[in-house]
């Protein structure tokens, strides 16, 4: 027998035991193991990117203004998907339409609702700028000139980046995405960066306008539960274009914009005609 349940009470040594149990369950490796569960599961899998950038959701341990009471619980659902009032978590494999209620073609789940929705349209337009606007006025506040959706005709079609800040002469070409679930997060930041920086006539077009020598192209990418893109935060990091509070405040942003077009997709009664 231990030598502590000999010196105590077994009351004593039975309180220690559940003590060393709990820890185990709550503790470091209790996240740790529970963190890793949750991204192997079917709707975690999308948080796995969370695990190069751990900063990017300390608003679940922090205070943070927007986010109390109510919408600090649905934050939380909406982050891991456990929303049930879908068609499709509704079911649960029971025979039943599983469309969107708003008409479209679509089975009726929260990935649907927030990103490809006619219903939620506008609501993901207000998402995004509400993203876009807050990096470009950190960047006035730090002294850049900052130019909003600014149009390029060139021979590979239109180009409207949403922002263009001109910093020591270098022009900062940035657009912002929020995408899907399932999209892979570099592949997206890739693709993003080079459909402004491959197009020669944009460049060119930017040099002109503004008077610049170098023109570097960045993108804001992070999916609508709020995980970034390492290579994007990265870039945005070094290039001082946010600050590392931003880590974690523009994906709260982005899950209070789903909240809000989740909030109106059950309120709406609009319905499109399936064909």
């Amino acid at each position: 027998m231990p030598d502590q349940a000999i010196a105590g009470c077994a009351g004593d040594f039975l309180m220690q035991n559940i003590k060393k149990a709990v820890d185990n369950c709550v503790g470091t490796y209790g996240r740790i193991y529970w963190k890793d569960h949750l991204c192997q599961s079917v709707d975690g899998a999308p948080l796995a990117g969370q695990r190069v950038v751990p900063k990017m959701h300390s608003w679940v341990s922090a205070q943070n203004p927007s986010l109390v009471g109510r919408n600090f619980a649905n934050a939380i659902k909406l982050r891991i998907n456990a929303f049930p009032k879908t068609n499709s978590r509704l079911r649960r494999g029971r025979a039943g339409d599983r469309y969107c209620r708003a008409g479209c073609r679509c089975k009726e789940t929260l990935n649907h609702i927030l990103q490809n929705c006619a219903r939620t349209h506008g609501k993901r337009i207000a998402r995004h700028d509400h993203l876009v606007n807050s990096v470009k006025a950190h960047l006035e506040q730090k002294g850049s000139h900052v130019h909003s959706e600014p149009i390029f005709d060139t021979s590979m079609g239109k180009r409207k980046p949403d922002l263009i800040a001109i910093r020591q002469g270098s022009a900062l070409v940035i657009d912002a995405q929020i995408v899907g679930e399932s999209v892979d997060l570099t592949r997206a930041h890739r693709r993003k960066v080079r459909y402004y920086a491959e197009n020669t006539n944009l460049v060119d077009g930017i040099r002109a306008l503004y008077g610049v020598d170098t023109v570097r192209f960045y993108s804001i990418t992070l999916n609508w539960r709020g995980v970034w893109s390492y290579e994007s935060l990265s870039s945005l990091i070094e290039e001082r274009i946010i600050p590392r509070s931003m880590i974690s405040s523009l994906p709260t942003k982005v899950l209070v914009g789903g909240l809000a077009s989740f909030g109106f997709f059950c309120k709406s009664t609009s319905c499109r005609t399936r064909v």
